[in-house]
C-alpha cells in the first residue's frame, strides 16, 4: 500500500512539475518513510524505480536481521548513523541485498559481537563499525570494492576490538584503509588470490605478523604504515609494486625481505 501510494504521489508530483513549466526530477530522498522499526527514504535507481535507504531504527531486539526490502522496497544502503548507540544489539545480518553501509552506521554498539555482512557489499564508509568493543572477528566478502572513501584516520573498523578477519574465496583485493586503526588486530593472512592491497588497508593497525599473499603483486602507499608492532614482513617475489610509505613509521620493524623483481618502489 505503501508502495503504491508513494509512487502516485511521485507522479502527481511530477505532472505538477510539467505543468508548471518545471520538468525536474522528484527528490524521492526528501520524504521519509516508516515500516515496523525502521525508517528509510527513497533513492530513484538507473530503472526510473526506487529502492530504499535505511535511516533509522527503533527497535530493542538483541539480535537483528537486517531487511532486504521494506514494504515491497528493495533495500540497497544503510544510511548514516542508522543504528548509532544501539544499547541492545549483540548480533546483526544485513541483508544480501545491501551493497553500501554508510558512516557511523554502527558506531559504539557496545554489546555487537557479531556481524555477518551482505555478500554482494561494495562499500563500508568510515567508522560503520568503530568502537564495536567486543567485536573480534569479522568474514570480508570477495565482493568489497571501497571503504572509508575520505582519508582520515577511522577506517570503519578503528577502534573495535578486532583480533582477526578472514576473507572470501577469490578475494583479490584488499579494500583501502579496510583495518586502518584496528589496535588489536595482531596478525593477518592474506589469501594467495589477493593481488593488491590497497592504500591505507592496515595503517595505524596492531598487528605484529603478517603473511602475504603468494600472488600479491602490488602494495600500494601507506599500506603498512603505521604498524609500530610489526618486526618481520617478507614480501614475496610476485610483488612489482610498493606505494609511497608502504611501510612508513614501522619503528619495530627489524627483518625486511623484498621482492626480487620490484620494479617501483
Amino acid at each position: 500500500m505503501v508502495k503504491r501510494l508513494t509512487s502516485f504521489v511521485l507522479s502527481v508530483a511530477l505532472i505538477v512539475g510539467l505543468v508548471n513549466g518545471c520538468p525536474s526530477k522528484v527528490n524521492a530522498a526528501t520524504e521519509t518513510y516508516t515500516s515496523g522499526d525502521y525508517t528509510y527514504t527513497l533513492v530513484e535507481n538507473k530503472s526510473g524505480d526506487f529502492d530504499a535507504n535505511i535511516s533509522s531504527y527503533t527497535g530493542t531486539e538483541t539480535n537483528v536481521n537486517v531487511p532486504g526490502t521494506l514494504d515491497g522496497y528493495k533495500v540497497i544502503s544503510i544510511g548514516t548513523k542508522a543504528f548509532k548507540d544501539d544499547t541492545d544489539m549483540e548480533s546483526v545480518t544485513i541483508d544480501d541485498n545491501i551493497e553500501s553501509i554508510g558512516v557511523e552506521s554502527f558506531i559504539n554498539l557496545k554489546k555487537l559481537s557479531y556481524v555477518k555482512l551482505p555478500s554482494k557489499i561494495k562499500t563500508i564508509e568510515k567508522s560503520a563499525f568503530r568502537g564495536c568493543v567486543k567485536l573480534k572477528t569479522i568474514d570480508i566478502p570477495a565482493s568489497l570494492e571501497e571503504t572509508a572513501m575520505s582519508y582520515d584516520n577511522k577506517g570503519p573498523f578503528s577502534l573495535s576490538g578486532l583480533e582477526s578477519a578472514t576473507f572470501e574465496e577469490g578475494t583479490e583485493r584488499i579494500a583501502a584503509r579496510l583495518f586502518k586503526g584496528c589496535a588489536e588486530l595482531k596478525t593477518i593472512e592474506i589469501p594467495d588470490t589477493v593481488k593488491t592491497i590497497g592504500k591505507g588497508a592496515f595503517s595505524g593497525s596492531g598487528l605484529v605478523s603478517v603473511k602475504l599473499s603468494k600472488n600479491l603483486e602490488t602494495i600500494e602507499d601507506a599500506a603498512f604504515e603505521k604498524c609500530a608492532s610489526l618486526e618481520a614482513i617478507e614480501i614475496p617475489d610476485s610483488v612489482t609494486s610498493i606505494g609511497i610509505e608502504a611501510f612508513n613509521q614501522n619503528t619495530s620493524l627489524s627483518s625486511l625481505k623484498l621482492s626480487k623483481n620490484i620494479k617501483t618502489i
